[in-house]
């Protein structure tokens, strides 16, 4: 009885170590998707403040003469 106790407890060692390994993946493709989101605001934002600066060149209100 012990004997079947004993390999009882093991097998649920190993799947409480399997979960714990699936976890630790999802984290980490969690993370990947999370930095990746990041870098693509990132890059949107760096766009935004291109076409901002060059709407600002393109700017000519101040260069109208004032009557």
């Amino acid at each position: 009885l012990r004997q079947v106790a004993h390999a009882r407890q093991l097998a649920e060692q190993r799947l409480h170590a399997a979960h714990i390994a699936h976890l630790v993946d999802l984290i980490a493709e969690v993370l990947q998707i999370k930095a990746l989101t990041l870098l693509e605001l990132l890059g949107d934002l760096h766009r935004l403040f291109l076409v901002d600066l060059l709407l600002d060149f393109l700017d000519q209100r101040q260069d109208v003469a004032h009557a």
